[in-house]
């Protein structure tokens, strides 16, 4: 193990006293122990006393004990032993104790680049307020316990409903990628001069769509309760625009909408993001304004001259009907100015 040469910050300290013991499943005794080393995921290198025998754990193992007057008994360390073997495979449930609450977790893969059985945690449903819950764990962390038993039991209606909203995401996403293949056999394949990258031009099957041009907000009475009004005349244009989206789409099939945003200009640029498409792109209060794409800039065309030195800017031919879509490999399109602000549609 000296020869390692780890890339993840190891552990420096632990707060075990002198008197620390640790069960040893060869002779179902417990042994006094002391630390060695330290390695990353949180764990140390221990060895035995008066033994050359050297073992590595998580400081907080459950086959630790500072008092052997109050330790587990034989047959009760045996079936901690089998369930947490029993975990340490991909796709097991548990749970983790972190910031102080239960949660539910699965492992996503484990590790044995130090020790067998370092568990990758995940969330067992990831959403936007659990999926910085990822971490690395042993499997004979105290943190960790039987599935259910401090997070609540899920019943087997629940688990059915679990089950058909997988299964239905699965075949909208199915189908999903079908119909993208299919309108990708249909797009013409460009390679641009004197570079390696290829692009599909996007524009002919983007003017079949059905565009709901109108940018105006959503009405009171289509949300369930004031607070969801509320909640959604306090939200950005980005997100405005997803719930226009999705109310014209099942309204009246519409595939896209249009809205006007604004962004400000940071440090002498302005980066597109979020949005597929950009059009009627409109500078105010520049000197200049230069669209850099793929490491050329584009000159903007003047459309209005505020006075000698200030003037709006925007592209002419960057219209509803010939917009600008964002490239999702580099994910940005910006544009060098020194205006104040920029307006455009999306």
């Amino acid at each position: 193990m000296s020869d390692l040469v780890h890339l993840i910050k190891t552990n420096q300290d632990n707060n075990h006293t002198n008197n620390l013991y640790y069960f040893d499943f060869e002779c179902d005794k417990w042994l006094k122990c002391y630390s060695l080393n330290s390695y990353p995921y949180k764990l140390y290198q221990y060895q035995l006393e008066e033994s050359d025998k050297t073992f590595i754990t998580c400081i907080d193992s459950y086959r630790f004990s500072e008092d052997l007057d109050n330790v587990p008994s034989i047959e009760e360390m045996y079936k901690e032993k089998e369930w947490r073997d029993e975990i340490a495979k991909n796709e097991q449930e548990l749970d983790m104790y972190q910031n102080e609450e239960w949660h539910k977790m699965k492992v996503g893969w484990t590790k044995r680049d130090i020790i067998p059985d370092v568990l990758h945690l995940v969330p067992r449903k990831k959403t936007s307020a659990n999926n910085h819950l990822c971490c690395y764990y042993y499997k004979e962390s105290k943190k960790l316990a039987k599935s259910c038993t401090h997070t609540p039991i899920i019943s087997i209606e629940e688990l059915n409903k679990e089950k058909e909203l997988e299964e239905k995401a699965k075949i909208y996403f199915e189908n999903q990628k079908k119909q993208i293949s299919e309108i990708v056999k249909t797009l013409t394949l460009y390679k641009l001069k004197k570079s390696d990258y290829y692009f599909y031009d996007t524009l002919t099957y983007f003017n079949t769509l059905k565009l709901y041009k109108e940018d105006k907000l959503l009405e009171k009475e289509l949300f369930v309760n004031q607070e969801g009004y509320q909640d959604y005349l306090s939200s950005n244009n980005y997100k405005k625009g997803l719930a226009s989206l999705a109310y014209h789409n099942q309204k009246n099939n519409y595939d896209s909408v249009s809205i006007k945003d604004e962004l400000e200009v940071t440090n002498l640029s302005v980066k597109f993001e979020k949005y597929d498409a950009f059009y009627n792109i409109k500078i105010h209060n520049a000197t200049y304004a230069k669209l850099n794409l793929f490491n050329l800039e584009i000159d903007a065309d003047i459309i209005d001259n505020v006075n000698d030195n200030k003037k709006t800017f925007g592209f002419n031919d960057i219209t509803e009907n010939n917009p600008l879509f964002i490239n999702y490999s580099f994910s940005t399109i910006k544009i060098i100015t020194d205006g104040i602000k920029l307006l455009l549609m999306v």
